[in-house]
């Protein structure tokens, strides 16, 4: 009795092991002809990058009233914003940038305009937020400033055209 049982079972592993290996075959035919049946385009798997990597400038198309012109350096690197450097410059060359007369003490914002931070302090709030935010696009009120960056007073408009002049040239 022992000896029917095992051959019984034995035989019903070979034949399941038969069925699991036809099946497997057939999955493997139908696979092949599926494959023969697929057409890739490579513009299609590949995401397109939206912007080249290198280090772009752009300065705001007019300068302002007192003659200050805000300009952008951005660096893109495997499609980010890796670094962004932000000033302003006077059409008058001997007023200088005022990053240069803020940290020299000259651009005197906190002691004679009120301000809560130096002008260098808060361009530096400002490149921070561009880098972690991939981009500047902030909603202002009607003197350019806003609300949406801790510790930056400063109008940003100016700078927000300067950065998109810098990244339109990445496209």
């Amino acid at each position: 009795m022992k000896k029917i049982a095992m051959l019984a079972f034995v035989l019903i592993l070979s034949m399941t092991g038969a069925v699991a290996c036809a099946d497997k075959t057939d999955n493997n035919d139908n696979n092949n002809n599926n494959n023969n049946n697929v057409t890739t385009d490579s513009a299609i798997d590949t995401p397109t990058a939206k912007w080249k990597d290198g280090t772009y400038t752009g300065e705001v198309s007019a300068a302002d009233e007192k003659g200050w012109k805000e300009m952008a350096t951005v660096t893109i690197s495997g499609d980010k914003i890796t670094s962004v450097q932000l000033n302003s410059v006077n059409t008058d060359t001997a007023k200088g940038n005022k990053l240069d007369l803020s940290k020299s003490g000259e651009y005197k914002m906190v002691e004679q305009g009120g301000a809560m931070a130096p002008w260098h302090d808060q361009v530096k709030a400002l490149e921070d937020y561009v880098v972690a935010n991939q981009g500047l696009d902030v909603t202002t009120n009607a003197e350019g400033k806003t609300d949406a960056i801790s510790g930056t007073t400063i109008s940003v408009t100016g700078f927000e055209q300067a950065i998109d002049n810098a990244l339109s040239k990445a496209k």
